[in-house]
This record gives C-alpha cells, structure tokens and sequence, in this order.
C-alpha cells in the first residue's frame, strides 16, 4: 500500500511496501523487513530509515534523476518523523492479515510512546538544567574578568582562577 509525505524541497514523495520492496530491501540492505523486531530497530536508525525509504520509493526517485545521497540531503526534522510515518502507515497496510497489522500498531504506537516520555522528561528537567548552565556561565565570566582585571592593574585579585587554585594549596 502508499502512504506520502513530503521532504525539506516540498517535494511529495510516495512510499510503496511491496513484495518487490521487502525484496529491494534485503538484497540491498541484508534486512529482513518482515522481522517486525528488526524493521522497527532498523527504522529508529535515520541512516538505516532514509535507506530503506529510499528503496520503498526508489522509482519515483530513478524517473526525478534523485540519487540516494540526494535523496537523504532532503530528508531532516519533520520531514524525516513524516517519512517514518509514512513508512509505518505502508508497512502496516502491507501486512496482509489484519490481527498482525493491528500488533504492529500497538508496537509503533508503544515506540512512540517511549519517545514521547523521554521529552516529558527533558522537559521537565529543562529548568534545572537551564539554572546551572548559566550558573556556569556567570562562574566562568566572573573568573575571566578577575584575570583581565589582575593583567591590567598586576595586582592578584581572589577571584581570578589563578588566585583561587593558589589559596586552594595553603
């Protein structure tokens, strides 16, 4: 079946699972895209993914004269997440039983889940982690201006790093 999504030129590409394409992929690639486990590994890969989206679309990319490498230059940020998509969408229309497409599904949708996790996380630590990045910052500033201040006047200052690693040795 296809499913579509456009890449960062706004060129609309469409991706076929075949049984041409799970073929295309393992004579290319050595996967096994019907190892529901490795298809899904696979695809978290952004290498492995614009490699076997590039094969799910490679007639379209052959008519327009798109290399492979070409191919993966159009391809970054929404534009992979919507390939990716689009591959899954294919892929489960593919499958032929409908019990197996749904399973596949439910597993797609627990990988995004976990994804979906790890941001809540980061975004949640966001602030903390913000506060001593400029903590830092202001740390590294204050012990650059106590050593400009100490080159200009050639009086030691206590602040400058220099002055602080000699009061640590006392």
């Amino acid at each position: 079946m296809k499913q579509s999504f456009t890449d960062n030129q706004g060129t609309s590409w469409t991706v076929f699972v075949t049984v041409g394409t799970l073929k295309r992929v393992k004579q290319t690639l050595g996967v096994d895209i019907m190892d529901v486990e490795a298809f899904v590994r696979q695809i978290q890969d952004p290498i492995s993914l614009c490699d076997i989206l590039y094969l799910t679309c490679v007639e379209q990319a052959n008519r327009d004269g798109v290399s492979d490498e070409q191919f993966g230059e159009r391809l970054g940020g929404t534009s992979l997440r919507d390939a990716k998509d689009a591959l899954m969408e294919a892929y489960k229309n593919f499958i032929p039983d409908p019990v197996a497409a749904e399973k596949i599904g439910i597993v797609w949708e627990k990988y995004n889940q976990v994804g979906d996790k790890i941001l809540a996380a980061l975004e949640a630590k966001m602030p903390a982690i913000l506060q001593r990045i400029d903590a830092e910052t202001e740390k590294a500033v204050a012990g650059i201006d106590a050593e400009f201040e100490e080159t200009i006047s050639g009086k030691p200052s206590t602040n400058s790093r220099g002055s602080l690693a000699k009061a640590r040795k006392r």
